[in-house]
């Protein structure tokens, strides 16, 4: 049986280690997610309530849903459309009700520059007038992401400049 002390020190020591590789949402800067990510799970230590620890409740979730299928029109537990996805993970991990598409998300969260964008808010792609596409921001130009049929729900790269933004974490 190990020691509460030892257990105290190997738990600081995993956790600055996440923090080090940018697995938890820190207010500092943190390290570019890798393109071929895994599940990772943890739960995260920041008192509840703040939005260190939203955000690492979104995250854990997000990343719960990692490798599910694509399906036009589902919003999980086992299939996700891009907006299901948001729609989902946003209700298992901070119990928020959001709307069931994706201009209606982008409609129902607070909109935001480039600037001001932080882990965990919602990334939409917009062309023309239409909101088309959204996502989950992991950091660095990364997104959570349940990109189109025959794909998975994974971590990836934004792949265009035709976003905006919105935060639906305060």
């Amino acid at each position: 049986m190990i020691g509460s002390s030892v257990r105290s020190r190997l738990r600081s020591a995993v956790v600055t280690a996440a923090i080090s590789a940018g697995l938890f949402a820190t207010s500092a800067a943190v390290t570019a997610p890798s393109a071929s990510a895994t599940l990772i799970t943890y739960k995260a230590y920041a008192p509840v309530g703040s939005w260190n620890y939203k955000v690492n409740q979104v995250m854990y979730a997000v990343q719960r849903q990692a490798g599910k299928p694509y399906r036009y029109g589902a919003a999980g537990p086992n299939a996700f459309d891009c907006s299901g996805l948001v729609q989902y993970v946003y209700r298992i991990a901070l119990g928020y009700r959001l709307p069931r598409t994706t201009a209606e998300q982008y409609r129902a969260s607070m909109h935001i520059r480039a600037t001001s964008l932080r882990i965990g808010d919602l990334v939409f792609v917009k062309y023309g007038t239409s909101i088309t596409h959204v996502g989950i921001y992991a950091g660095h130009g990364y997104w959570w992401v349940a990109p189109r049929t025959g794909s998975v729900v994974k971590l990836q790269r934004i792949y265009t400049s035709s976003v905006v933004y919105g935060r639906v974490i305060h």
